[in-house]
């Protein structure tokens, strides 16, 4: 069942297999922004299990929030701006976002 919440799905295609110290930074990134990010309940960075079906998309950034304003709160966010900074000339990605409402 899913919870009630404002879902964001990144896929994530990098130009080049990203190297473990890389991976490692960006979990860091993935650890300081749980921390900081007020109204973030799940945040996970990861591989995809299924490469077959992925169409190259070989990660996904997976963050949910509280309500959409956490997440444009997010967006805005310094650490978030600084994991993009870190990521975006690496990848090409595509996002999700979608509201999932309550019983």
């Amino acid at each position: 069942m899913t919870e009630p919440g404002f879902y964001h799905v990144v896929l994530i295609r990098f130009h080049e297999p990203p190297n473990e110290a890389f991976l490692a930074q960006v979990q860091a990134f993935v650890a300081r922004i749980r921390d900081a990010v007020p109204g973030l309940l799940h945040y996970h960075f990861g591989p995809n299990d299924d490469l077959e079906r992925g169409q190259g998309y070989t990660h996904v950034n997976l963050s949910v929030f509280s309500s959409r304003a956490a997440h444009d709160d997010y967006q805005s966010h310094p650490l978030h701006h600084e994991m993009r900074a870190l990521m975006l000339s690496r990848m090409d990605f595509v996002v999700c976002d979608y509201k999932v409402a309550g019983p």
